[in-house]
């Protein structure tokens, strides 16, 4: 599980529905929740998790995407397994990990310092803690 800390930039809601702009690092990330505690308010600073299962990965990817996070990452180091690979990655100082079939892994000839994006839910973040 990654976890990540951030401040909420925004809150929109629709009945119970809540669509949080968060920032990280200077990045922006979109988060989608059904419930929401009442303490979390704009300026609130919070600690994100991330389950690596939700981190896809692209290379030399164009065209229009549905995933409300794409962040420019860069691969910090990767574990190799047999059906399953850790990747993991920096945006900035912030580490996330990526867990992808293999077979992608050597479909994208994934390396370390190789420049990459992550692809992230908004629905798959979650937050862990309210900091402040």
């Amino acid at each position: 599980m990654s976890q990540v800390q951030a401040m909420i930039t925004s809150i929109t809601e629709n009945k119970t529905l809540h669509m949080l702009g968060l920032e990280c690092e200077g990045k922006a990330l979109k988060m989608l929740s059904l419930d929401l505690n009442a303490n979390i308010k704009v300026g609130s600073k919070v600690l994100l998790n991330i389950k690596p299962l939700a981190v896809g990965l692209g290379k030399d990817v164009s065209g229009s995407l549905s995933f409300s996070n794409q962040l420019s990452v860069e691969v910090d180091t990767i574990e190799e397994g047999e059906i399953l690979s850790s990747v993991q990655l920096l945006c900035g100082h912030t580490k996330l990990e990526s867990l992808i079939a293999t077979t992608a892994l050597k479909k994208m000839d994934l390396k370390p310092a190789q420049k990459i994006t992550a692809y992230i839910r908004a629905s798959e973040i979650s937050i862990a803690e309210v900091l402040s």
